[in-house]
């Protein structure tokens, strides 16, 4: 699916498999999913959290047990 606001109103367009969007649109996708991920909190995931502030707190705690136990690292 592509977002074409080349028209009015903006409309999603399936696209065929073989088509590829560019590296800078994937880019600038990926970065307006990504504002506001924070991975240096590693407090306890709660309910009320989205999952972008969840993710962020999951990375933490990976991050800091990697650092305490880095022959865990799978592949390390």
């Amino acid at each position: 699916m592509v977002l074409r606001t080349d028209t009015t109103p903006a409309r999603l367009q399936e696209m065929p498999p073989s088509d590829q969007l560019p590296k800078e649109v994937l880019n600038n996708a990926l970065a307006l999913v990504l504002a506001g991920l924070v991975t240096t909190n590693g407090a306890a995931i709660v309910a009320s959290d989205s999952v972008l502030v969840a993710l962020g707190k999951a990375q933490a705690q990976l991050n800091a047990q990697a650092a305490i136990h880095p022959f865990l690292l799978i592949g390390a």
